[in-house]
């Protein structure tokens, strides 16, 4: 028996059909707007020739037949039924659902079941990765591992915050770093489940982290790992949360290398819609790190020595005392910032004020007018801090090994705080980059450590500088602000201690001697 098909409807709907921007688009020259009846005869839809169509306002309700009243193939059915299209051309279009209820009727009129088709508008991508909770998102992060948590593998981000969207689809990890050494580097998913970085590859079904039913996939070109569900369904917020937490770095081979690998971070919702990265980087040093945070410390006299007896859970028999750095000694006597001025030129400070270890800016400031050079620094290892007061005042600080003007131009190192909340690095007057965003409170260190110079937040590093310091060349606070009343507080400049004698007790414990030298603040 052959099926005899006249008409095609399309009834819309949904609960978030939008009748004022929402429109249906026949072909690419024929668009119906949804609040007026609408006719028009003999055009060709999708190929298909000789269709005339109705649309009823009221009703919502789209008629397509043949010219003429003649029957439609199947076929023909086929390509209109496909062509109906939604169309909405708002900066802004309402999200949500809008479906298609669509039915055939036959030559005595009698209408077939329905089917119902439903598109979800979605253009608003989640909300960005954050990498910490505290306040504001934080986009970047960084770490340091040893050879030891390489080889059993470590999170790039063990404090990835749970996202907000409960549409995410897709976790997608950028992997890079200067120093990605694919051949050797492998991401390690859990406890379990290794990925090497030289071929693409994919898993399925997969369990991580006590979550099941995982898929994913591994692109060698683009280095980028994404994660899903088997069963198509959205990751919970803890779900993601975890997940991102068991993506690891690992390598075992006995010629793994140092320095920097990253993975980015990004969501990915059931539209498509991609979220604002997060970018966590992990420095691997073989290089021991002796960290030192005994509060009596703090009052240990100037050009003290004091011997420390440490271990490490590995053989470092093949280190010497230039593979350690000592971190975390605290201030001794502070030299001050000496506010009387000086007419040869080594102590400048023009339109602005001290105030024991804070600096407030004049009024009627803008750039070159007002800025503090400190007549004290430090050749070797230093390093100057300091905190801002607000977000929304721009100013520069950092070290400069002279101060030929008041001006931004004369920082050789500097954090650039910018009036609209976001951190850029300056260096000899040169745009390094923007590094994020920065919050009133947030503490911003510059440091010197043999000829590199490093930058941090919050104790963060953010950027490790591409241009050596010369470790003979004296490094001075220096400072310049662009607006009215900018203020920053608890500036210390701090120079780092010194490796007395080093002495292998065995192939893991060592005894050091450190000598403490003087801190510089202001005061």
């Amino acid at each position: 028996m052959q099926l005899i098909l006249k008409q095609i409807k399309v009834v819309l709907g949904g609960a978030n059909l939008d009748t004022t921007n929402d429109k249906l688009a026949l072909n690419v020259d024929i668009t119906l707007t949804l609040t007026a009846d609408t006719t028009g005869s003999n055009i060709t839809i999708n190929g298909v020739t000789g269709i005339n169509y109705t649309y009823t306002a009221v009703s919502k309700t789209l008629v397509l037949s043949q010219n003429g009243g003649g029957n439609l193939a199947v076929a023909e059915v086929k390509a209109i039924t496909e062509a109906v299209a939604l169309k909405n051309t708002a900066i802004s279009p309402a999200q949500g659902n809008r479906t298609a209820t669509i039915s055939y009727v036959d030559g005595n009129n009698n209408e077939g079941a329905s089917a119902v088709a439903t598109i979800m508008v979605d253009t608003i991508a989640p909300d960005a990765v954050d990498l910490d909770s505290a306040a504001n998102v934080q986009n970047t992060s960084a770490t340091t591992i040893n050879r030891e948590q390489l080889a059993q593998g470590i999170a790039f981000d063990a404090s990835i915050v749970a996202p907000i969207a409960t549409d995410i689809k897709q976790i997608k990890v950028l992997i890079g770093g200067t120093d990605l050494d694919t051949a050797n580097d492998m991401l390690l998913l859990g406890l379990n489940q290794d990925i090497a970085l030289n071929k693409d590859a994919a898993g399925n079904n997969i369990n991580v982290v006590g979550l099941t039913g995982l898929n994913y996939t591994y692109d060698l070109t683009s280095k980028v790992l994404t994660l899903s569900k088997s069963d198509d369904t959205n990751f919970s917020a803890t779900e993601a949360q975890q997940l991102m937490h068991a993506v690891k770095l690992k390598n075992t081979s006995a010629s793994a290398t140092e320095g920097e690998r990253s993975a980015t971070f990004s969501y990915v919702d059931e539209a498509g819609n991609e979220s604002g990265s997060a970018v966590a980087t992990t420095t691997v040093s073989f290089s021991p790190t002796l960290v030192i945070t005994d509060s009596s410390l703090d009052t240990i006299s100037n050009d003290a020595i004091t011997t420390f007896t440490f271990a490490f859970s590995d053989d470092v028999s093949n280190f010497t005392k230039d593979d350690i750095i000592i971190t975390d000694i605290g201030a001794n006597s502070a030299i001050p910032l000496n506010t009387t001025g000086s007419s040869d030129g080594t102590i400048n400070i023009l339109g602005a004020t001290v105030t024991g270890n804070s600096i407030k800016a004049g009024t009627g400031i803008t750039w070159g007018t007002s800025g503090v050079y400190s007549k004290d620094g430090f050749t070797g290892n230093g390093s100057m801090s300091f905190t801002v007061v607000a977000n929304n005042k721009a100013l520069m600080a950092g070290l400069s090994t002279d101060n030929s003007n008041n001006n931004r131009d004369t920082l050789d190192y500097a954090i650039y705080a910018r009036d609209y909340g976001q951190v850029r690095i300056y260096e000899n007057n040169a745009d390094i980059g923007d590094y994020g965003a920065y919050d009133a409170g947030d503490v911003f260190t510059v440091k010197r450590i043999g000829t590199e110079i490093t930058y941090y937040k919050n104790g963060v590093l953010i950027y490790k500088s591409l241009t050596a310091s010369t470790a003979t060349n004296e490094l001075h606070f220096d400072s310049a602000f662009a607006n009215d009343n900018t203020e920053i507080k608890d500036i210390t400049i701090k120079t780092e201690a010194t490796l007395g004698d080093f002495t292998r007790v065995s192939d893991s414990e060592y005894t050091l001697e450190v000598t403490q030298l003087q801190t510089l603040k202001v005061n």
